[in-house]
């Protein structure tokens, strides 16, 4: 999978790893940097049960998680989580996968940022000002660049051919402007589009750095990373970041009416890495996002249709 621009990745990136277990906790799969992480070799870890080195609270704490998760594609986040003993804290997410418990893993940065709901509330209300749906575009921009700090925030929708637009941008200034270009599909593999209707976060906190393989048990089948949140970029997508100058991304899908009406696009020259609470308050503010730029769209299609000729001459 991993050497086919039209396909997800296999590996992870190095920011992480990830262990995939039974549901009984015996590990199965582990990522090959496991040792940078919990000082054991990914070989050693197979077989084993995870209390083997893991902390048994912290093996509690993910337990409940896993318990709350609700249908295929529910991702459960634990964050500030210890789970090396008197060492610096891990933030943590949790999936399934084929059977498997897929728990992965990065290192805790930043402080915590408190009230999540409430911020992504205010962050919210200056979208209820907005008239239309490209005042509505731009306003998302503005504030999910305030919230990450990236260099470049766009609005790339797709059309019916899976071409993506750039309908709306928020950047600093100096790097020039990519509004109104058209990105050809093949820049959006269909297998990585995919991915993201499954799982609507996806960072790249460096494309330059080579990918960390998985190691698994002998018989047992590749896993599949769509939910993963360390997944690495698909070559094809690594490549059309770099083409834009981006160094890192943060890309946060746009679902309306059950489909990927496109992405919040976040572009950096330099590698970059927001917490994970931070990454999960994004996603949060996009699915609000989505909710009025679907509601927008409404709006519009009703006035068309009430201003269009064969409505005023049949009025």
């Amino acid at each position: 999978m991993n050497g086919n621009g039209g396909s997800i990745s296999s590996r992870i990136q190095p920011d992480g790893f990830l262990l995939a277990m039974s549901t009984d906790w015996q590990v199965e799969q582990a990522s090959a940097n496991i040792g940078d992480y919990l000082g054991i070799d990914a070989d050693r870890c197979l077989g084993r049960p995870a209390a083997d080195f893991l902390p048994g609270d912290a093996i509690h704490a993910l337990r409940n998680r896993l318990a709350l998760l609700r249908g295929t594609d529910g991702i459960e986040r634990l964050f500030n989580c210890e789970l090396v003993q008197g060492k610096p804290t891990f933030d943590t997410a949790i999936h399934m996968s084929d059977g498997l418990v897929v728990l992965e893993a990065e290192p805790s940065v930043g402080k915590n940022d408190g009230d999540v709901i409430g911020t992504v509330r205010a962050m919210s209300e200056p979208l209820d000002a907005t008239q239309g749906i490209d005042e509505l575009l731009a306003a998302g921009t503005r504030q999910v660049r305030a919230l990450t700090g990236y260099d470049r925030v766009v609005v790339i929708r797709f059309d019916g051919h899976s071409v993506g637009h750039a309908v709306a941008e928020c950047a600093r200034g100096g790097i020039g402007s990519i509004l109104g270009q058209q990105l050809p599909a093949d820049s959006f593999p269909e297998a990585e589009r995919a991915a993201w209707q499954r799982s609507s976060m996806q960072l790249a906190s460096d494309v330059d750095l080579p990918g960390v393989a998985i190691t698994r048990e002998h018989g047992s089948a590749p896993l599949d990373l769509s939910l993963s949140v360390l997944r690495a970029p698909s070559p094809a997508y690594a490549d059309h970041l770099r083409r834009h100058g981006a160094k890192a991304a943060l890309t946060l899908a746009i679902m309306v009416d059950g489909r990927l009406w496109g992405i919040v696009a976040c572009h950096h020259h330099l590698p970059r890495r927001p917490s994970a609470e931070r990454r999960s308050m994004a996603e949060l503010f996009v699915q609000m996002f989505a909710m009025r730029i679907e509601i927008a769209e409404l709006r519009q299609s009703l006035a068309e249709a009430v201003n269009s000729p064969e409505s005023i001459s049949a009025g």
